[in-house]
């Protein structure tokens, strides 16, 4: 069995989707139009404009989008001013570049200061001339030395705290400053280390005070634990002498008396030469840090602001068309059309078999003559089979009378008025 003409041509699913992407151009650029509104304050306006321009990489225009920003007049003084000051701030805070290199050009001179007190030594006088009080008085020598070894391990004891911490401190600071866009060398960079470096200087100098400090109490501490070994000893001198617990104690008295006064005279002398030590220091880091504290001072100043514009509700793109799917959905429509008519047309040929051979008699009038918009819709029986329109209005399906008496002649008749009838019933 033939089938009634041909199925619809499958779209242009290409075609259907460069103009869904002409389509999404098109919404975009409608979109972002839409967001490019000119805004006027009393302080500012902001206006847009595009020109095409050739994209080498796509080989078309595209549009090229500029903003302008316009203050006032009143605006534009006050910015002017802004900028002219910071500018001003900024080339007397370089002119006073140099005075800083001065300041810290050279390390510091530590052997200008004032020499730190040292430890007093114990001071035995010359109010006793006893030779066994003497040797036994020759075990509370090196006083000095125990400060020393005190000042030493206190200040390690701080170093080594101080030390992990600072290296931390650094490199933290390092990477903030990376972070910030920052490099070695650069002006910024070497401004944020030197202020660094020295409060790390800050912090082992402090250190070194403390351990100055710490020594001294140790040795206090030291002259305490000596003087005690020291009463020992020169009672049992004194008792080896003949000398009586009175007379002992009167001379003991006076003796220590003497000694303890000559050590109190020289820790005041030794504080305060440690004081005005640190006074010296103090004095000399504060000056090194005054010209570039005035320059960090010049450059902080307020930053110049632009006015802002106000803000808006930004527009949504829409959906482009979708040509694609509009394409599908007419193909799936000529698709069931065209289905729907094979169906019909399988129909009326599985009738018109069912007619023929059956020996029945049923004549259909099939003269050509009498019909129009005559197509061929398939094959049956050895006979093509067309639908037409017959002249008075009727629409059929059969065969054509001229066919049919080549091979079945005997199923072909002729009315009286000259035109032919076919009995289906006849064709076998």
């Amino acid at each position: 069995m033939g089938k009634k003409g041909s199925a619809p041509a499958a779209p242009d699913y290409t075609a259907a989707a460069q103009a869904t992407g002409e389509s999404n151009k098109e919404n975009l650029a409608s979109q972002t139009y839409a967001n490019r509104p000119n805004q006027y304050t009393p302080w500012s306006s902001t206006e847009w404009s595009n020109d095409a321009v050739w994209d080498p990489a796509s080989e078309q225009y595209v549009t090229q989008w500029s903003q302008d920003t316009n203050v006032s007049p009143d605006a534009q003084r006050a910015i002017d001013s802004q900028i002219g000051l910071q500018a001003g701030r900024s080339e007397l805070g370089e002119s006073m570049m140099g005075r800083a290199e001065g300041d810290f050009g050279e390390a510091i001179d530590w052997n200008k200061f004032s020499q730190a007190g040292g430890t007093p030594e114990y001071q035995q006088g010359n109010r006793l001339e006893l030779d066994q009080f003497q040797a036994a008085d020759d075990n509370r020598q090196g006083v000095g030395a125990i400060r020393n070894r005190a000042e030493d391990a206190i200040y390690d004891r701080s170093a080594s705290r101080l030390d992990p911490q600072w290296t931390q401190a650094q490199d933290n600071k390092e990477a903030q400053m990376v972070a910030q866009g920052l490099r070695p060398n650069d002006p910024a960079w070497n401004q944020e280390m030197e202020n660094f470096n020295r409060s790390k200087t800050d912090a082992y100098q402090q250190a070194q005070y403390g351990a100055i400090m710490g020594g001294g109490e140790e040795a206090q501490r030291q002259f305490g634990m000596q003087s005690d070994r020291y009463n020992q000893d020169f009672d049992s001198a004194m008792k080896s002498q003949g000398f009586n617990t009175d007379q002992t104690a009167k001379m003991y008295g006076a003796n220590q008396n003497y000694n303890q006064q000559n050590f109190a005279n020289s820790l005041t002398q030794s504080n305060y030469q440690n004081t005005l030590r640190q006074q010296e220091i103090a004095e000399e880091m504060q000056k090194r840090g005054a010209s570039l504290n005035e320059i960090n001072a010049l450059i902080s100043g307020q930053q110049v602001a632009m006015p802002n514009a106000p803000q808006f509700n930004s527009s949504g793109m829409a959906a482009p068309v979708d040509f694609s799917g509009a394409a599908q959905n007419q193909y799936s429509g000529a698709l069931d059309a065209y289905s729907a008519d094979q169906a019909q047309s399988q129909g009326m040929m599985s009738g018109l078999g069912s007619l023929a051979g059956t020996g029945a008699s049923m004549f259909m009038m099939s003269d050509r003559r009498l019909k129009t918009k005559i197509k061929k819709i398939g094959h049956q029986m050895g006979l093509n089979v067309y639908e037409w329109v017959y002249t008075w209005g009727e629409a059929s399906v059969g065969y054509m009378a001229d066919e049919v008496k080549k091979l079945y002649p005997a199923a072909v008749y002729t009315n009286a008025q000259g035109f032919d009838y076919v009995d289906y019933g006849a064709i076998k």
